[in-house]
């Protein structure tokens, strides 16, 4: 899933561009990974559409992909319990937001010592 996120901000980065990963905490029972690029992002059109089979954004004509990529992603993360959501980067770009389920041993509240 995160090579595909990845690539996919490299693809559409430009030359210079940076690209950050963050990991943070979420609900209390997941952990969440953001990547950011400087691309030129997403109309909220395109946003919604994003996770469809087949789809491809118009930025990306003449480049490589089948358009799957981020609907596999989807599909392993909801098969799993986890969440995946697009929303404009900060200073313009995207914003791919991955929330991973934490096992219930991982989740559970740590007693004070």
């Amino acid at each position: 899933m995160l090579d595909n996120v990845l690539s996919n901000a490299l693809e559409v980065s430009p030359d210079g561009g940076m690209i950050s990963v963050g990991v943070g905490a979420g609900r209390s029972d997941e952990v969440v990974l953001e990547v950011r690029d400087q691309g030129p992002g997403m109309s909220p059109a395109e946003q919604s559409r994003a996770f469809d089979r087949f789809w491809r954004g118009q930025g990306l004509t003449g480049r490589s992909g089948s358009g799957l990529g981020l609907a596999i992603v989807k599909q392993l993360l909801t098969d799993d319990g986890g969440t995946v959501s697009l929303r404009d980067a900060p200073g313009g770009g995207l914003c791919v937001r991955i929330g991973l389920r934490l096992s219930p041993r991982q989740a559970a509240p740590r007693s004070g010592g």
